[in-house]
């Protein structure tokens, strides 16, 4: 429960409780858990501990609200709240729980010490001078639904529940012999040479007769297969169509631009530096220096102890300041330093080093900006009217057309429509709404789908009037495409053989290069390479390149893809030596000593779990979610 103001990655074994979650489906399945027959006021027991229907709630809206500021606004809050899985959200808090469960057998106890440091020292609740902010953390818990009473109490738990993952991951590691055996294989690099048969400037390849090319327009019927298409009509309603028809007056513009002025605003900036000091003597005697020709950056350092990061606070507005420093930074000249300043972290010295005016942009030069949303924003209400309308008039009887045609909106019919878009030829159908596509081909044959929602601003109803199978296209109609298909498959064979040529030559004892050169292909030869890092070979097929990896020094393989055929012959093999590549075998063993840190806090996982089994009470967790 503490991600969503934390985001700390040390909060509690969050791969165990991912673990956890995935046992809870996985391996428990969903529905053993589940029980109607609990208490109303409880929505799962983990052992001796009730998670209630009031903390389910909690958790369900803040991982609601989580899942909001996720997308940025881009769903609403409704939206939101259907992505939102009650299982998965109460699944999290019987893992957390089951951990709880364990903290309390072994009678872990947190100190209010420990609990106060780990507030302090968040970043999260640290103001921009990087110091802990009562107001910050305040409002960081009143955005998360929290009291700092109940935030106190999850701190504590986390705290606890990290004991317990620390302990099980003390002392995991990989053995040696396991790390290096895995490390040798996979830094082990290969060189390789490679000749390579493009296709396309293959010649001889002889004319077709009409029967080799009915045979291939029969064999390869997919590439000449006309897909499913559906003939359907729609009713599309937008609000771009109707925003022309809005009339918005002079008194609406400027009632908007009156209550919208701060987004037409660019509020004054200020690049600023900052010393601080304990001592009002030492921040004068700081600004002596500064007066004197000292630079500000070195008087922080030899004065204050403070770094450039420290220093430079870059550039802010008025209300981006404290208070106490913001009158004064806004009321400095460029270049000058402040008298001492005091506040409750000391004494200040300030700099403003540039400004960047404020200005305020005219209702001339935003007017039509803004006639144009207003007309969106009554389009838009008038819109949801109208879609209640083509409701009401096809409830009514009425089919779409006559829908239409009653209500003016135009009547849309598409001859052909595929399942990507297309019109069943290869060309794209313009203006679909987002959706439109998948409805059309989720309606049967002379059925009409739900009034459906595409964003905010488009409606549609659409009916399929026709289906039309795939279809293979008649060989008269296509006979060009099967000639040209035919050509290229015959030089995909042709450079298939002579990539095979070359490795035949090449096994029997000729040279690589001199095997390839015989069909006229060139040889080059690849930086080294291997299963750690295929970045020097990517312009090799990914099956050429598994090939490679797994073959024999001076072995030799074949393959195609990207419009040519290859030979290529593993020309030397690299071996990987752990003890002289310290720093890359040690990232290696910290992976696999991570790894069966997993594995042991899976084991543990699914011990507790078994160990303080969880029942899940279906009403209780369904209701009004």
């Amino acid at each position: 429960m503490l991600e969503a103001i934390r985001k700390r990655s040390a909060s509690i074994v969050f791969k165990a409780l991912m673990i956890l979650l995935v046992l809870s489906f996985g391996v428990w399945g969903v529905a053993d858990v589940f029980s109607p027959g609990m208490g109303g006021g409880t929505v799962a027991t983990v052992g001796d501990t009730e998670i209630t229907a009031q903390d389910y709630a909690i958790a369900f809206e803040r991982e609601v609200n989580r899942v909001y500021a996720v997308t940025r606004g881009q769903l609403d809050p409704a939206q939101a709240r259907a992505l939102v899985v009650p299982e998965a959200v109460v699944q999290r808090m019987i893992a957390r729980a089951v951990f709880d469960q364990q903290a309390a057998t072994l009678g872990l106890a947190v100190s209010e010490d420990l609990v106060r440091r780990s507030i302090l020292e968040d970043p999260s609740f640290r103001n921009p001078f990087g110091v802990f902010d009562r107001s910050v953390f305040e409002n960081a818990l009143a955005a998360s639904g929290l009291s700092e009473g109940r935030y106190v109490q999850q701190v504590r738990a986390d705290l606890a529940r990290r004991h317990i993952d620390a302990a099980v991951r003390a002392g995991a590691s990989a053995a040696k012999p396991l790390s290096d055996a895995l490390f040798r294989h996979l830094y082990e690099r290969r060189i390789a040479q490679v000749a390579r048969i493009d296709q396309a400037p293959i010649t001889g390849v002889p004319d077709p007769d009409d029967p080799a090319m009915r045979a291939f327009h029969t064999e390869q019927a997919e590439l000449f297969t006309r897909p499913e298409t559906r003939a359907v009509t729609a009713l599309i309603l937008n609000a771009a169509d109707l925003a022309e028809e809005m009339a918005v007056s002079a008194e609406e513009v400027q009632l908007a631009y009156d209550d919208r002025v701060s987004e037409f605003t660019r509020p004054e900036r200020r690049t600023v530096q900052q010393i601080v000091l304990d001592t009002r003597d030492a921040a004068v005697a700081a600004r002596q220096r500064i007066a004197g020709g000292a630079d500000l950056l070195t008087v922080a350092e030899e004065d204050a102890g403070l770094d450039a990061g420290a220093v430079n606070i870059g550039s802010v507005t008025r209300e981006e300041l404290p208070l106490e420093l913001a009158d004064a930074a806004f009321a400095l000249p460029t270049g000058e330093v402040s008298e001492p300043i005091q506040s409750l972290l000391g004494w200040h010295l300030v700099k403003v080093l540039a400004i960047q005016d404020g200005r305020t942009a005219a209702l001339e030069q935003v007017e039509t900006r803004l006639r144009r949303e207003i007309m969106m924003e009554k389009a838009t209400d008038a819109l949801f009217d109208l879609a209640n309308s083509v409701e009401d008039a096809l409830a009514g009887g009425m089919t779409l057309e006559e829908a239409g045609t009653h209500l003016n909106v135009p009547v849309r019919r598409i001859a052909s429509l595929d399942a990507e878009g297309q019109d069943g030829e290869g060309t794209a159908v313009a203006d679909l709404p987002e959706g439109f596509v998948d409805d059309a081909f989720a309606t049967e044959e002379g059925m009409e789908s739900t009034l459906q929602e595409a964003g905010t601003d488009t409606y549609y109803i659409v009916r399929t009037d026709a289906v039309t199978p795939p279809t293979l296209r008649p060989f008269e109609t296509v006979r060009d495409q099967v000639e040209a298909a035919w050509r290229a498959d015959e030089k995909a064979k042709k450079a298939q053989s002579m990539a095979d040529q070359i490795a035949d030559n090449a096994a029997g004892g000729e040279d690589f290069a001199a095997a390839a050169e015989s069909v006229g292909a060139d040889v080059t030869t690849t930086t080294a390479f291997s299963r750690a890092s295929r970045a020097a070979v990517r312009e090799l097929p990914d099956g050429l390149v598994d090939q490679l990896l797994a073959a024999a020094p001076g072995e030799i393989v074949t393959g195609a893809g990207d419009g040519a055929a290859f030979a290529a012959r593993v020309a030397e093999v690299r071996a990987a030596d752990p003890a002289a590549q310290a720093t890359a075998s040690d990232a290696l063993s910290r992976r696999l000593a991570e790894a069966v840190e997993d594995d042991l806090i899976l084991q543990m996982a699914g011990a507790l779990r078994r160990r303080y089994p969880a029942t899940i009470n279906y009403d209780a967790l369904n209701s009004g979610y």
